[in-house]
């Protein structure tokens, strides 16, 4: 079981250029990071004694581990969450959008791209918010006035931070898995597929065009329903941290295609 989670994972990390050292690293931290999870959600102490015990790492490697700095991939994350959410007000905000289309917006004034971004994006600047929209091909500037074109937000990145990107995707996946392993029935989360052994090579294009219009229309309805139910904007949250609580909620759809021999192994 562990070889068939690993080797996708080592077949991307190749393509990156990782190699196996640099993943001994990752995966050194991140039993570290589990450990203290592991201790805390059973009520345990933390320490370096007890992180070494359980995860098999000497204490000088623990300690190692939790003195080092952070890499700031929690920083381009939550950047990534605030342009979908910022996209997402932009298509179905009675303020920003007409019929779940957005609207062209002025740079500035009232009901404008600035506004947009002063509700929705947290503490981002405009600039570098139009800035980032306009590298990913999200937004057209025609004069002053900026134009919605994609609703999805894909940025371009380096390898690097295209690997952090496709890698909160997995631990998502991953983490739905888990929680469903130990969880009863009616606490589990949805998590369902389908899938055929049988199909046409010659349909195959046919079906992926079908599959990406279907599975886009689905989540871009999720996204105006979530929209919709979304709590008081940051600054409110920020001044009464008493008030309307929040949680992120995500929803995935994925696609894949192999040739028979591969998928029956």
């Amino acid at each position: 079981m562990a070889l068939k989670i690993l080797r996708p994972l080592v077949r991307m990390l190749i393509r990156q250029g990782v190699a196996h050292r640099t993943l001994e690293d990752y995966v050194r931290e991140a039993y570290v990071l589990e450990g203290e999870e592991e201790l805390l959600g059973n009520g345990g102490k933390v320490t370096v004694s007890s992180l070494a015990v359980l995860t098999g790492l000497s204490r000088k490697e623990v300690k190692r581990i939790k003195d080092s700095a952070a890499d700031g991939e929690e920083g381009d994350t939550a950047q990534r969450h605030r342009i979908v959410r910022l996209l997402g007000a932009w298509s179905n905000h009675p303020d920003f959008s007409e019929n779940g289309e957005g609207r062209a917006l002025p740079i500035q004034g009232e009901q404008s791209f600035t506004e947009l971004v002063k509700r929705f994006s947290g503490d981002m600047t405009p600039v570098s918010t139009l800035s980032l929209l306009e590298q990913s091909g999200n937004v057209l500037r025609v004069g002053d006035e900026l134009f919605l074109i994609k609703k999805h937000y894909l940025p371009v990145q380096t390898p690097t931070q295209q690997l952090a990107l496709f890698g909160t995707d997995v631990n998502e996946l991953m983490q739905t898995i888990i929680h469903n392993l130990s969880s009863k029935h009616q606490e589990r989360w949805f998590q369902r597929k389908v899938s055929n052994a049988q199909v046409s090579v010659d349909a195959l294009a046919a079906f992926k065009q079908y599959a990406a219009e279907k599975s886009m229309a689905l989540l871009e309805d999720y996204d105006e329903w979530l929209s919709k139910h979304e709590i008081s904007n940051q600054a409110q949250r920020e001044s009464d941290p008493q008030g309307e609580a929040a949680a992120y909620v995500t929803v995935g759809i994925y696609y894949l295609e192999t040739p028979k021999q591969e998928s029956e192994s």
